[in-house]
């Protein structure tokens, strides 16, 4: 851990940051971040973590460079991090602190959140969904993360607006529909005149057949 810091420019705290990279990893393991992972992508965004913590501001890229791992994969370990109780500690509390609970794998939390989200549209409650009110929690309670009011009133304008085209469409085409049906009966019935066959074998609905005159 230390010979990749050693290449993020970090001067004399290198040693405290990868010091801070290796409790990083113990705590994901221990809250099954690491199971199933590539170290790699879990030791870089365990750099990424300990350099921010310590007051350095790395990107992902940063790191991505070092350890020859995607970037959308450091992404995804520290936003798993973020979840977990150890991230809101202080850097001090998180040296000197030990969490005795350990937190669900983040497969189980993602699909927990789902099976809420789906339920909530089943049950109708779509407002809630994206209102946030389905998203994961660190004390295993729902998260509001709201909309502004201002946000509120443009989304439902937006709604409203789109029924309003979709209203104005179906017309429209229930419309062009009445005067084609018009147009076609008004020519069977034209054609069905003059070869004196009834108006409905004219349209085709059953086989031609003559009257006798």
């Amino acid at each position: 851990m230390y010979r990749f810091a050693s290449h993020l420019s970090l001067g004399e705290k290198a040693n405290a940051v990868s010091l801070t990279a290796l409790r990083v990893v113990a705590r994901m393991r221990r809250d099954w971040i690491v199971a199933g992972r590539r170290p790699a992508g879990v030791c870089a965004a365990s750099l990424l973590i300990a350099s921010r913590a310590h007051g350095f501001a790395r990107t992902p890229s940063d790191v991505t460079k070092i350890l020859r791992v995607c970037g959308v994969t450091v992404t995804s370990r520290v936003k798993e991090f973020e979840l977990l109780p150890a991230a809101q500690l202080t850097l001090a509390e998180f040296t000197t602190k030990e969490i005795e609970t350990e937190a669900d794998p983040p497969s189980y939390t993602r699909n927990r959140q789902s099976e809420k989200k789906t339920a909530a549209i089943l049950d109708g409650k779509t407002e809630e969904e994206l209102a946030g009110t389905m998203d994961y929690s660190l004390n295993q309670k729902t998260r509001t993360t709201g909309l502004t009011k201002e946000k509120k009133e443009e989304k439902d304008a937006a709604m409203a607006s789109l029924k309003a085209q979709l209203t104005s469409a179906l017309m429209k085409g229930e419309k062009k529909r009445k005067v084609y049906e018009d147009d076609v009966d008004a020519e069977t019935t034209t054609l069905a005149k003059s070869s004196k066959v009834s108006p409905l074998n004219a349209r085709g609905d059953r086989r031609m057949c003559t009257h006798e005159a």
